[in-house]
Protein backbone atom coordinates (compact mmCIF):
# COMPACT_ATOMS: atom_id res chain seq x y z
CA UNK A 1 0.00 0.00 0.00
CA UNK A 2 1.28 3.49 -0.91
CA UNK A 3 1.71 6.36 1.47
CA UNK A 4 -1.19 8.90 1.36
CA UNK A 5 1.20 11.80 0.74
CA UNK A 6 2.73 9.97 -2.22
CA UNK A 7 -0.74 9.31 -3.59
CA UNK A 8 -1.66 13.00 -3.24
CA UNK A 9 1.53 14.12 -5.01
CA UNK A 10 0.93 11.60 -7.81
CA UNK A 11 -2.67 12.81 -8.16
CA UNK A 12 -1.54 16.46 -8.41
CA UNK A 13 1.13 15.56 -10.97
CA UNK A 14 -1.46 13.79 -13.11
CA UNK A 15 -3.47 17.03 -13.37
CA UNK A 16 -0.56 19.29 -14.28
CA UNK A 17 -0.65 20.39 -17.92
CA UNK A 18 2.48 19.07 -19.66
CA UNK A 19 2.49 22.06 -22.05
CA UNK A 20 3.35 25.24 -20.15
CA UNK A 21 2.40 27.39 -23.19
CA UNK A 22 -1.13 26.00 -23.52
CA UNK A 23 -2.81 28.85 -21.64
CA UNK A 24 -0.91 31.51 -23.62
CA UNK A 25 -1.67 29.74 -26.91
CA UNK A 26 -5.37 29.43 -26.00
CA UNK A 27 -5.48 33.15 -25.15
CA UNK A 28 -3.88 34.02 -28.52
CA UNK A 29 -6.27 31.72 -30.38
CA UNK A 30 -9.28 33.25 -28.59
CA UNK A 31 -8.12 36.78 -29.45
CA UNK A 32 -7.58 35.83 -33.11
CA UNK A 33 -11.04 34.22 -33.24
CA UNK A 34 -12.61 37.37 -31.76
CA UNK A 35 -10.78 39.58 -34.28
CA UNK A 36 -11.95 37.36 -37.16
CA UNK A 37 -15.52 37.52 -35.86
CA UNK A 38 -15.34 41.33 -35.68
CA UNK A 39 -13.82 41.51 -39.18
CA UNK A 40 -16.51 39.22 -40.60
CA UNK A 41 -19.27 41.33 -39.04
CA UNK A 42 -17.72 44.52 -40.43
CA UNK A 43 -17.37 42.93 -43.86
CA UNK A 44 -20.99 41.75 -43.84
CA UNK A 45 -22.12 45.25 -42.84
CA UNK A 46 -19.99 47.40 -45.14
CA UNK A 47 -19.17 45.26 -48.21
CA UNK A 48 -22.61 45.74 -49.84
CA UNK A 49 -22.48 49.49 -49.19
CA UNK A 50 -18.96 49.78 -50.64
CA UNK A 51 -19.92 47.70 -53.65
CA UNK A 52 -22.82 50.06 -54.33
CA UNK A 53 -20.35 52.98 -54.47
CA UNK A 54 -18.30 51.48 -57.32
CA UNK A 55 -18.16 53.50 -60.51
CA UNK A 56 -19.27 52.22 -63.89
CA UNK A 57 -16.57 51.24 -66.40
CA UNK A 58 -17.36 53.97 -68.89
CA UNK A 59 -16.08 57.50 -69.41
CA UNK A 60 -19.41 59.22 -69.88
CA UNK A 61 -21.09 60.85 -66.89
CA UNK A 62 -24.82 60.55 -67.32
CA UNK A 63 -27.66 62.17 -65.42
CA UNK A 64 -28.14 58.82 -63.69
CA UNK A 65 -24.49 58.94 -62.54
CA UNK A 66 -25.03 62.41 -61.06
CA UNK A 67 -28.23 61.24 -59.37
CA UNK A 68 -26.28 58.31 -57.93
CA UNK A 69 -23.59 60.70 -56.65
CA UNK A 70 -26.30 62.81 -55.01
CA UNK A 71 -27.83 59.74 -53.35
CA UNK A 72 -24.38 58.62 -52.15
CA UNK A 73 -23.69 62.09 -50.74
CA UNK A 74 -26.96 62.10 -48.83
CA UNK A 75 -26.30 58.60 -47.47
CA UNK A 76 -22.81 59.63 -46.37
CA UNK A 77 -24.12 62.76 -44.69
CA UNK A 78 -26.69 60.71 -42.81
CA UNK A 79 -24.09 58.22 -41.55
CA UNK A 80 -21.39 60.82 -40.88
CA UNK A 81 -23.69 63.12 -38.92
CA UNK A 82 -23.10 60.94 -35.87
CA UNK A 83 -19.36 61.57 -36.13
CA UNK A 84 -18.94 64.93 -37.85
CA UNK A 85 -20.32 68.40 -37.56
CA UNK A 86 -22.73 68.78 -40.49
CA UNK A 87 -21.42 72.24 -41.24
CA UNK A 88 -18.04 70.66 -42.06
CA UNK A 89 -19.56 68.48 -44.82
CA UNK A 90 -19.53 70.25 -48.20
CA UNK A 91 -22.80 70.54 -50.03
CA UNK A 92 -23.67 71.48 -53.57
CA UNK A 93 -21.43 72.13 -56.54
CA UNK A 94 -17.81 73.13 -55.87
CA UNK A 95 -16.93 76.70 -56.78
CA UNK A 96 -14.16 77.21 -59.36
CA UNK A 97 -10.92 78.67 -58.04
Amino acid sequence: MSHPTANAVANQAAHIDPNPNRILAKDCADRIAAALKDATEADETWAPKLKALQAHNDLTVSDADWADVHDDQQALQKVASDYLDKSAIPEGKPQPR
